[in-house]
Order: C-alpha cells, then sequence, then structure tokens
C-alpha cells in the first residue's frame, strides 16, 4: 500500500498486523507531507533510500521477485513547488530499471502546461 501527505512523525505512525512500514516524514518533524509504504511482512523486501528533495519526497523498497529487483515508491509532490520534466526524470532514475510507484500529487492548472 502507497501512502502519501501521512502527516507522520517519529511520534505518530501506522501500526497493521502483518505488515511493515517504511516512512520518509518530512524533515522538519512537523506533521506535513510525507510518504509511506506498507508490504506484508511475509514479502521479502528491504527499504531502500528515500528522496528528499524539496519538491519530490518519496519512501522506497526493494522487493525481490522471480525476475528482478523491483522498487516500489510512494511519492509525494507538494503542489506548491513549480516542478518541471527534469525533476522527474532525475528521480525516476533513481528508481532502476524497474519500478511501480503512485500518486505524485498531481494537479493540472490553468496556464501551466509542461
Amino acid at each position: 500500500m502507497l501512502l502519501s501527505e501521512t502527516h507522520f512523525t517519529e511520534r505518530n505512525h501506522i501500526k497493521m498486523p502483518y505488515y511493515c512500514a517504511h516512512y520518509t516524514n518530512h524533515p522538519d518533524g512537523i506533521t506535513h507531507d510525507g510518504t509511506t509504504v506498507l508490504i506484508k511482512t511475509n514479502i521479502k523486501h528491504h527499504q531502500a533510500n528515500s528522496y528528499h528533495r524539496e519538491h519530490i519526497r518519496a519512501t522506497n523498497i526493494i522487493v525481490e521477485d522471480w525476475i528482478s529487483p523491483i522498487t516500489i515508491s510512494s511519492v509525494y509532490c507538494p503542489p506548491k513547488y513549480h516542478i518541471v520534466n527534469e525533476h522527474f526524470s532525475i528521480f525516476l532514475k533513481t528508481l532502476g530499471k524497474r519500478f511501480v510507484d503512485g500518486d505524485f500529487n498531481a494537479k493540472h492548472t490553468p496556464g501551466n502546461h509542461a
């Protein structure tokens, strides 16, 4: 399960039986932004480096499947920043050849065309 805008801190978080939670909280420790990946404990995985940029934040885990490792990424893009294609290109390259990601908090506003 990929969660974004989690608003977790080190003191508040989610716990579910039989699931492991991996977090990327906002670095200021205040309850805003943030991403989480929840994964069943019986799925072989490990946490990869989180991605912390002003305009993109992501929690990444790597799952070993029958083909090759695959990165699962929960992504949040705060809407107050102007994100250009280059930002996404740089981020996506960090995920490797095989990945699944979600949300991105994508917005389309009139006059804002990529």
